[in-house]
């Protein structure tokens, strides 16, 4: 396995009403930081997770972001996009999710601000409507309404499937992978 050093731009967004300290935003992008990162892309109806150790983020911005909790409705949805390549002027999208897990190791020489996040977070947890098809309907037409309802892009790859009555239950996200099972068809996350 061979490592490279790559550039990683870091963007930040805090749910709610929140904003970041002195500022009026609510979104924050880091460029240049020390920044470790970790993909593990799930497959199926897995999440897909990133975990972040990051350097050199102001006191103020550590405030906002730590966060340690149970995931529940309760939670505040703070999201982080990371982009990495080669040469700043290409840094691909490489992960979008939801933070789950911020917290501030102080027991180094310099401060490490700790992030777990997930893809689809929000979207599993998020209660929707039963989706019923009372006759035969087309499986992309039903996943971009699943997609539009998690906000969510959607990219049809080819699939032209009919499927002839079904209800659908749960959130938007199970009723996505329950849709796609029986379409025998894989659904791809960024």
């Amino acid at each position: 396995m061979a490592f490279t050093k790559k550039h990683i731009t870091l963007e930040f967004t805090l749910g709610g009403n929140a904003t970041f300290p002195g500022t009026n935003a609510n979104r924050v992008t880091f460029e240049g930081l020390r920044v470790s990162c970790k993909i593990v892309k799930g497959a199926g109806p897995a999440m897909n997770q990133c975990e972040l150790q990051i350097y050199g983020l102001t006191p103020t911005v550590y405030n906002a972001l730590t966060s340690i909790y149970n995931v529940t409705q309760a939670i505040v949805r703070n999201d982080v996009t990371v982009f990495a390549g080669d040469s700043p002027s290409n840094m691909p999208r490489i992960f979008v999710g939801q933070v789950t897990v911020a917290q501030i190791n102080l027991n180094q020489p310099e401060a490490i601000m700790s992030i777990i996040a997930q893809t689809g977070l929000f979207e599993a947890l998020d209660p929707v409507s039963s989706t019923v098809y009372p006759g035969q309907f087309d499986v992309a037409t039903a996943m971009q309404s699943l997609a539009t309802a998690m906000v969510k892009d959607f990219e049809n790859n080819g699939v032209n499937v009919q499927i002839n009555k079904m209800k659908l239950d749960g959130t938007a996200r199970d009723q996505a992978n329950k849709l796609a099972q029986a379409a025998n068809i894989v659904i791809s996350r960024p």
